[in-house]
Parts: C-alpha cells; structure tokens; sequence
C-alpha cells in the first residue's frame, strides 16, 4: 500500500545560512533570507520594494530574535517602513527607530567605515550581529547606490557571511571586500551598526525596565512627600543646608510621617522603676504582656477524692485513665441473643447462614425458539420519489482558475519538497565556500518586473505592538571613528582644525575626503575625538550628524538624489 503526500510551500523563502556556535549560544534563531523586492507574503499593496532594503534587513534580525511571527514578510518590511522609508532609502536613524519597533537593542556605538577586522571579529564573537551600510555598483551602468546588508558571522575559512536583500541567499565575502563596500558607501563612506544577541536583548530590557520603575517609585515618593514640614530642610541663600542642633523640646514626634527614624540621643529620656508587689498586674485577657512565673498567684497542690472523680460522659473534659473507668462483668450472649442473618449482620455469616440460591432457567434450544418472519421491503415507485432539483454547475471564471493554478504550482509533494530543500541547502552551501566575486552588486535584471516608482505607501495603520515599542525604547546611536576609550590629547590648548578654517568649511572638507575613501581623513576624525578643542568637538558633531542622515536604498534610480 502506498499513499502520496502533498502540501503547500512558499518557494519565495530561500535557504538560511547556517548558525555560528556563538550565535546560536546567545539565543538566535536561523535567520531567513528576506528579499526587498518579493517578500513571502507580498501582494498588490505591497510597494517601494526596491527602496526597502532597510526594513528588511530589520525585518532578518527580528527573525532571528523570534519575535513579529503573527506578520508576513511583506506586512513586517511594511510596518518597519512606515513613516520611514522615503525615496532616498533609510538613514541609520531610520534603522535604529526599526530596532526600536521590534524591541532589539543596539549591541554599543556604530563603528565608521575606518573599522578594524578587530573590532568586527569581537562583537560576531559576543554573540552580535551587524547591520553594515555598503556600496551597490551596477558594473554596466557604472551606477553607486548605498545598501544595508545584515553581517551574519564569519565561514571557517575567515570570511563574513552577507544576508543581502537583494539576493535569495547569503553569500560569502572577503575582509577586503566588505572593507571596501563600507569605506565607498556614498555619499560619503558607510557604517557598522552592531545589534544585540536575544539573550542580551532580554537582560538589557529587563535593566531597563527596573530602573524605569525604581525612577517611577522615587518620583512618587517626592510628589507625595512635597510641601510636607517634616521632610523639608531650612536652605541657605548659598544653596547649603544650614545645621541644626535640636533641644529636648525640640524632638521630633514619632508619627508615620517622620521623614527617618530619630537616633537614641534624640529620644525623651525615660526613668527606670522596678514595680512593687501591689503594682504587680492582675491575670487576665487584658494583660499587655506575659507574665513572669514570679508574677503569678501562688497556687496550693491537692489531690482529689474518690468521690470528686468525674463521672465518665459525653462531657468529660479529659480522657479518663484506666483506673477511673468503672468494671464491666464479661458475660457470652446466648444462642437466642445470636444475632439474625441479614443486611445489618455485623460478621460475615457461614455458608450454612446463607440462603439457598435459586436455579437458573434453562436457556431454549435452537430448535425450540420461535421463528421470526420479516415483512418484505418495499420501494417507492418512480411517481412516489420525491423530485429533485439540480443547481446549474457554475463555471470558474478566467481569475478563478487562475488562484487555483498558482495554488498547485506552490503544492509539491514531500518528495519534491525534500529535494528542493536539500538542494537548496547545497547550494548555500557551496555559495559559503568562497567570496563571491559579484557581491553588492545590483543589477537591472534583479528589479525586472518590479514598480521601482516611490509610491506613497497606502497601508493600514502601524501595528499597535511595534508602535507601543517605539514609545517605550529610546535608542541613541553614536558613531566612533576611532578609539574612543583611548588616551586623550594631552595638549588641551592645541586644536586640530586650523586655526584659518571655518569650523563648517573643514567639516565639508573632511566629508569630501571620506567620499573619495581617503583614509586619512578618518585619521583626522580620530584626532577629533580625541580632542578637548571646543571647534574640534563642533567638527566632530557636524559630520557625525551628516553621516546620521546618509540614506541606504538598496539601488539608486534614475531621477533620485540621495
């Protein structure tokens, strides 16, 4: 016997790249590829697919974290975007307010493009994952777009393992080549967003929530004690608490009010006594406390006589001994006083006690029992049947048949189905071995047949658990172009922008040089931090908030300006 299974499947879902041992440690689940462009789940409302790079990385991690599994692909890349995608892509503040939405922390500052394979190999060991804003090129148009990717871990043989959205499965590249990718992001060099592991998520939060609530209880506390005398303080004109000596007068009254608790100098003084005969107090439920065995009455031993001895009965207040209980004469009832057999007998009676047991009747032969004849069925004539009438078979129409078309082809067997996924996971496998030498590149073939016009989007409201979690976290993302737990300058009066620069003129310069990948203008941002100059720190906080603002789009179309 043999029986065939079928089901559906989404073939949109491509294989997973395999977890790291640190990865899967720190509580990741697989991360799915998720593709920008054609999401599990994306129908005729889903659009800006080639601008929804950002989400959809956001969308991995959130995966990876186990959490938005009542959403689609295309719902959860849709909601991530809301009020955040535009037709430049995402800024790196767009894509902290997503980790935002799905309740995943930032993993510490973002790193610049001048980031050493270090510090990238210390945060994938933590148990981190990386977000990394790169550069796209279209070889044939000659066409730069930045791009956010999601930086999984690293393959045995050292190198990083890429979750492009763009792409239906992860790829391997080079420390060469992702370096690259980083430093000619444009408009001006990308960054490295590191994000934190499940497990540290879980820990983060729940630090944070006591502290929200240990802040909450102090600002009850003063709202309640405001206004209150005992818990207000003369102040001086300076601001300082003027001292005060209290008098014995002047002590505080013990009330659920006191502000703290007095000390043993401050309390009145109090006389000892030591209480006389006739002060002693009187034994009974009012007594405040308990008394001593010399405070008791004096209580005179005795023995009872024979005829003060209780009377055994339902009242006796204590259980008699042996000797108070009076003789009872034995005596063995007669065969008269034998109790008769029945359903109160209190033993179990003798097989001559029983009653005799009834015969049973005799079963009837077969040939004795009588014969049964049953009445001939009768069917109903053709006059007699009831009519039936017949609706007229409706025939699919031409969008019918095809959803039931498109249905079958995502129905496989579990035959096919097993094949696909093994030969799925072989060729992930074989596209881990080795840096792809066509990574972050982006095509016009991967956007056939996709609308890359921006629409507005015309979704429906945001989902009301990530919009709860936008108001609760506050993520701040700060970006570190060298180290910033480094000694510092020690000539404090010496600044590194020139003293003939406007501060704006050699921020713009330093921008330029970043744009062309010239790597000592991070060089000089890392004097900048390191700087106590107050020009200097306006430098460093100009391009830190432009390079904030740099947006990621996935492919740059024509008539579109970043």
């Amino acid at each position: 016997m043999s029986f065939h299974l079928r089901f559906r499947t989404d073939v949109s879902r491509a294989s997973s790249a395999p977890l790291g041992a640190e990865a899967a440690a720190k509580g990741w689940k697989p991360i799915p590829q998720v593709n920008q462009l054609h999401p599990r789940g994306a129908d005729k409302d889903y659009v800006n697919g080639a601008y929804n790079c950002a989400p959809a990385v956001v969308a991995m991690v959130a995966r990876g974290h186990g959490s938005m599994g009542d959403l689609t692909d295309a719902q959860l890349i849709s909601q991530l975007g809301h009020d955040i995608v535009t037709r430049n892509g995402t800024d790196p503040e767009g894509v902290t307010k997503m980790l935002e939405r799905v309740n995943v922390p930032l993993a510490g500052d973002a790193l610049g493009a001048n980031y050493s394979d270090a510090e990238l190999k210390q945060h994938l060991n933590q148990g981190h994952m990386v977000i990394a804003q790169v550069r796209t090129r279209d070889p044939r148009a000659r066409q730069d777009s930045a791009h956010y990717v999601l930086i999984q871990g690293m393959t045995r043989n050292g190198d990083y393992i890429i979750s492009d959205p763009l792409h239906n499965r992860p790829y391997a590249v080079s420390p060469k080549q992702l370096q690259e990718a980083v430093l000619r992001a444009p408009p001006d060099g990308g960054m490295l967003i590191p994000v934190a592991s499940p497990s540290e998520s879980s820990k983060l939060l729940g630090a944070k929530a006591s502290i929200a609530a240990a802040v909450g209880a102090v600002a009850a506390a003063a709202s309640e004690g405001k206004g209150s005398e005992s818990v207000s303080s003369p102040v001086s004109a300076e601001g300082a608490v003027a001292p005060r000596t209290l008098s014995q007068e002047g002590m505080p009254v013990i009330s659920p009010t006191l502000a703290r608790t007095p000390t043993t100098q401050e309390l009145p003084a109090v006389a000892p006594r030591t209480p006389t005969q006739s002060d002693m107090p009187v034994i009974g439920p009012t007594l405040a406390r308990k008394p001593s065995l010399t405070e008791l009455p004096a209580v005179a031993p005795r023995t009872p006589t024979r005829s003060e001895m209780p009377v055994i009965g339902p009242t006796l207040a204590r259980k008699p001994s042996l000797t108070e209980l009076p003789a009872v004469a034995p005596r063995t009832p007669t065969r008269s006083e034998m109790p008769v057999i029945g359903p109160t007998l209190a033993r179990k009676p003798s097989l001559t006690e029983l009653p005799a047991t009834p015969t049973l009747e005799k079963r009837p032969a077969t040939g004795e029992r009588p014969a049964l004849t049953l009445a001939p069925e009768k069917r109903p004539t053709a006059v007699e049947m009831p009519a039936v009438t017949l609706a007229p078979e409706k025939k699919p129409t031409v969008d019918e048949k095809a959803t039931v078309a498109a249905a079958a082809d995502k129905t496989v067997s579990l035959a096919e189905f097993v094949a696909t996924t093994t030969k799925e996971a072989a060729a992930t496998a074989a596209a881990l071995e080795n840096p792809n030498p066509d990574a972050f590149t982006a095509t016009d073939e991967l956007f056939e047949g996709v609308d890359t016009e921006f629409k507005e989007p015309t979704t429906e409201q945001q989902n009301s658990k990530m919009e709860a979690n936008e108001r609760r976290n506050n993520y701040h993302l700060d970006v570190r172009y060298g180290d910033r737990h480094g000694p510092r300058r020690s000539d404090k009066t010496e600044s590194v922008t020139p003293k003939d620069k406007d501060v704006e003129e050699f921020a713009r310069e330093l921008r330029q040089g970043k744009a062309r990948g010239d790597l000592s203008a991070y060089e000089t941002l890392e004097k900048l931090e390191k700087s106590d100059s107050p020009r200097d720190r306006r430098v460093l906080e100009l391009i830190e908030r432009m390079d904030k603002k740099d947006p990621g789009v996935g492919k740059k179309m024509w008539g579109d300006g970043f």
